[in-house]
């Protein structure tokens, strides 16, 4: 399953918490990650830099060179957009979700998450049955009048969009996106001379992160021993759910059970101001990030 449809799923069953992270947290990694090199620079690598890379390749020399410099700013107006192209199928999910009774027509009147898609009424309809369609083909379910209309009547399969990230970014149109970043108003007040941009996010290097190292394995261990320690209370509960009548066993689940232990670990250091909260930014995304040096290969 695509992380796109994972966050798609969770939000249908009602876990918004959870395909919020995913969203803000997980997507952006996906489609754009910082690798920080030996020297300490740092580059963008993933599926969004591959294709901008392959564009600038393609233009003609004269503005080759300035599209150079403003690569790394191409990779976050395109993962932008391609953020808020998910954003907005979660909150038509969650907008279905929260009154199941509403009509298609009625969505489009009252459904305010377009963030940035303008659509006239007729359009917008359109593309609430369209995606509604293609949620419910993906196997997603929302019980909604909606999601019935949308699935009733005629349909052309060539319509219904399969939301995988990665197919999304191999079919985008770059050159669209990049006449309108160099369109865009904040153009010149942005770049009024060649500059030169550090990462806004903590890199942390090799030598740096061994300060750390020896106290992060401390308390991995102490971790590791308490999920030891409590194994059978944990085997016990399994027994008392009708997961083993249905074939698994307990190892199936150690995964899952250990995601949510640290998960609530999270949130309760966050409530307690022992961990920073997620920061709201201009796109309306709210995360933490940070890159990593990785460690020499031991040959």
């Amino acid at each position: 399953m695509s992380l796109w449809l994972e966050i798609l799923k969770h939000v249908s069953m009602g876990d918004s918490l959870e395909a919020y992270r995913l969203l803000n947290f997980e997507l952006p990694q996906v489609l754009r990650l910082s690798e920080v090199k030996r020297a300490g620079d740092w580059r963008y690598t993933g599926p969004v830099p591959k294709k901008v890379r392959i564009f600038i390749a393609s233009l003609a020399e004269a503005d080759r060179g300035m599209a150079k410099s403003r690569a790394d700013d191409f990779v976050d107006y395109i993962t932008d957009l391609i953020m808020a192209k998910v954003r907005r199928i979660v909150s038509l999910v969650e907008f279905c979700r929260e009154d199941p009774k509403l009509s298609i027509e009625e969505i489009a009147e009252g459904f305010t998450g377009w963030d940035g898609l303008k659509k006239g009424k007729h359009d917008r309809a359109g593309w609430i049955r369209r995606h509604l369609r293609s949620i419910s083909v993906a196997g997603i379910k929302i019980a909604s009048v909606a999601t019935e209309e949308a699935c009733t009547g005629p349909t052309n399969e060539d319509e219904n969009y399969g939301y995988h990230e990665l197919a999304l970014v191999n079919r985008w149109r770059a050159e669209l996106s990049w006449k309108d970043f160099k369109e865009s108003e904040e153009w010149e007040k942005k770049y009024p001379t060649e500059r030169y941009y550090e990462p806004n996010f903590p890199v942390f290097k090799t030598e740096e992160c061994a300060e750390f190292r020896s106290l992060c394995e401390e308390m991995a261990e102490q971790v590791v021993s308490l999920f030891e320690k409590r194994r059978a209370k944990m085997e016990r509960a399994f027994r008392r759910t009708p997961l083993a009548n249905q074939g698994w066993e307990f190892s199936d689940i150690t995964q899952c059970l250990y995601a949510n232990m640290q998960r609530g670990a999270r949130t309760i250091l966050e409530q307690r101001g022992m961990l920073a909260s997620r920061q709201k930014h201009k796109n309306g995304a709210a995360w933490i990030f940070w890159a990593q040096e990785p460690e020499p290969s031991k040959k």
